[in-house]
């Protein structure tokens, strides 16, 4: 990927060893808010790039093909931290 992102969780990892380091159990409102935000972001970054590179995934196939396609094991990655965001986020 390259860029920003790439130092993006190190950031977040940083932020909670500081509070529990200075005994806070959690962080403050406007830092999570913040975090989250972030974190949002790049789920929505993930799916955006994952949609690009399986583009047909959203097209019907012929006849002969039944049932649904598989997912990409990105989009079921992605989809599982969608699901349990607020896991990660807690130290």
């Amino acid at each position: 990927m390259g860029g920003r992102n790439d130092t993006l969780a190190g950031g977040d990892e940083l932020c909670a060893e500081r509070a529990k380091n200075q005994g806070q159990r959690e962080l403050h409102p406007m830092l999570q808010s913040f975090l989250m935000q972030r974190y949002d972001n790049l789920l929505e970054i993930g799916f955006k790039h994952d949609k690009a590179l399986h583009p047909h995934e959203n097209i019907a196939d012929s006849p002969q093909k039944r049932g649904r396609k598989k997912q990409s094991k990105a989009k079921n990655l992605l989809d599982r931290l969608q699901t349990i965001k607020r896991k990660p986020c807690v130290f």
